[in-house]
C-alpha cells in the first residue's frame, strides 16, 4: 500500500518552502525570481509569498520559463480567472 502526498493548493508558499520544492537554495530562488524564470509571488504586507498551486503546477508543466507580462497583462488574466471561477496560470489559456 502506497501513501499519497495530497497538496493543499490554497496555500502560500515561504522562500524556504519553494526552495526545498525545487531542492535548491533560498538565494536560488530569488535568483530564478529575477531571472523570470518561476511564478512571481505575491506581497501581503511585508511579506513575500507564492502561491502553492501556480508553484505545483509550473513544475508539473516542466518548469517552463515565466514571460514578464505588463501590470496590464497581469491584471487581465487575473479578471479572467476570477470570471471563470478558475484560478490561473501565466501562459495557461484560460478561456477553455
Amino acid at each position: 500500500m502506497t501513501a499519497e502526498h495530497t497538496f493543499d493548493s490554497s496555500i502560500l508558499l515561504t522562500v524556504q518552502q519553494v526552495a526545498k520544492l525545487l531542492q535548491v537554495s533560498p538565494r536560488s530562488v530569488w535568483r530564478l525570481r529575477s531571472a523570470g524564470e518561476i511564478p512571481e509571488p505575491v506581497k501581503i504586507g511585508g511579506a513575500v509569498r507564492w502561491i502553492g498551486e501556480e508553484i505545483h503546477r509550473w513544475i508539473a508543466n516542466g518548469c517552463p520559463r515565466i514571460e514578464r507580462m505588463t501590470q496590464r497583462d497581469q491584471h487581465m488574466l487575473m479578471m479572467r480567472s476570477h470570471s471563470n471561477g478558475r484560478s490561473a496560470f501565466v501562459g495557461e489559456d484560460v478561456s477553455a
